[in-house]
Formats: structure tokens, C-alpha cells, sequence
């Protein structure tokens, strides 16, 4: 866990999304992010009897006001529910940047449309979502979340890192943003990191 979480910092992007981290690690994770300048953070985590618990991390090391954003996805504290979503204001940018880790099977759906309404309800204020994380599914453009927010897709294959096939990381941006490139990284994960490089405005 501690190398995945070294080569996600290695990239030096100025915000990271990290996934299934495991509940009691996720302090220990935020003090190594913050020794290495990503001194704003948020988590969430799941817990269930039938499995272990993880959870999700965004870290930032933009400078300016961040504040947390907190979000709740149906079933995530059930077996196949994910493993959790965490979200930041970054209000220089006025965006909104959401790691997510959606669960698979019956979950998924309820959990996309619910990201949906999150994503109205931030638009109705004004705000730019980004939306990065293990979806668990190959193709959103079909999905409620990308049809009726126009939400554009910078996926790559990702799973499994050694021989990858299945696009199943996604950054969803919005389209007044511009990705200039984007692609995969090598990881000790069994997925593949995924970045994007975003121009803003």
C-alpha cells in the first residue's frame, strides 16, 4: 500500500485521487501526502461485516481556500458498495473535484445517478465537477451522469495493471474544460494510474 501511495506522489500532480486504501491506514496516508505537500485533504471510507473496510482519498497541494465536500452514495456500507467518495472545493478555480470508488453489480447504477444529482446541484451554483476514480464499469457515456451533464471521459485501459484491457479508472471533466493530454502510469496497484493534465480558464 505505502509503495501504490509513493507512486501516485511520484507523478507531482497537484491533486491526487486514491482509492481503496485501507480504513486504518488512511491517517498514516494523509501524514506521508502531507510530508510531501499535499496538505489538504479529504476522506471517506466504508465499513461492512462482509468485507473489509477502504477508503478514498483527495489530496491537494494547490495553494488558495479549499473546503471539504461531503458525499454519500447508496449501499456503499454493503458488500458490493465501493469504497467511498471524497470531494474538495478549490475556490480559486471554482471547481469541484470528487475521488470516487463505486461498487459493482446492482450498486452501481443508484450510486451513478446520484453523483448526477450532485453533479445538478453544483452546477446550479456555478461550479466545474471533476469527477476521478474506480467506476467499476467500462463505458459511461451512456450513464445519466455523462448524457445530461455532458461530462467528457479521459479513460484509458487501466485493469489489470500487468496486462490492461478494461477501461474501468475514468476522470469525468466538465466541457468548459480543456484536457491537453492524459494516459496511464505504472503502479504497484493491480490497476494502472490514470492522469489527466486539465487547462483551466
Amino acid at each position: 500500500m505505502e509503495r501504490a501511495l509513493l507512486d501516485a506522489i511520484s507523478t507531482d500532480a497537484d491533486i491526487l485521487c486514491l482509492n481503496e486504501i485501507p480504513s486504518h491506514w488512511i491517517r498514516a496516508a494523509k501524514e506521508v501526502l502531507a510530508n510531501k505537500g499535499y496538505t489538504r485533504t479529504a476522506s471517506s471510507s466504508t465499513h461492512s461485516w462482509l468485507r473489509w473496510s477502504v477508503g478514498t482519498i483527495i489530496a491537494s497541494k494547490t495553494r488558495g481556500f479549499h473546503q471539504e465536500i461531503q458525499i454519500r452514495l447508496p449501499h456503499e456500507n454493503t458488500f458490493a458498495g465501493g469504497g467511498g467518495t471524497a470531494a474538495l472545493y478549490l475556490n480559486q478555480f471554482n471547481i469541484v473535484i470528487v475521488a470516487t470508488h463505486l461498487g459493482w453489480g446492482w450498486t452501481t447504477s443508484s450510486q451513478i445517478a446520484r453523483l448526477a444529482v450532485f453533479c445538478a446541484t453544483q452546477k446550479e451554483i456555478g461550479s466545474k465537477v471533476i469527477i476521478a476514480g474506480d467506476f467499476n464499469r467500462t463505458d459511461l457515456r451512456k450513464t445519466l451522469l455523462c448524457k445530461k451533464h455532458d461530462l467528457r471521459d479521459a479513460t484509458r485501459p487501466t485493469y489489470p495493471s500487468w496486462n490492461p484491457r478494461w477501461s474501468l479508472d475514468h476522470i469525468l471533466y466538465d466541457p468548459a474544460l480543456e484536457v491537453a493530454r492524459y494516459g496511464t502510469f505504472e503502479s504497484t496497484s493491480d490497476h494502472l494510474g490514470l492522469y489527466a493534465e486539465v487547462e483551466i480558464p
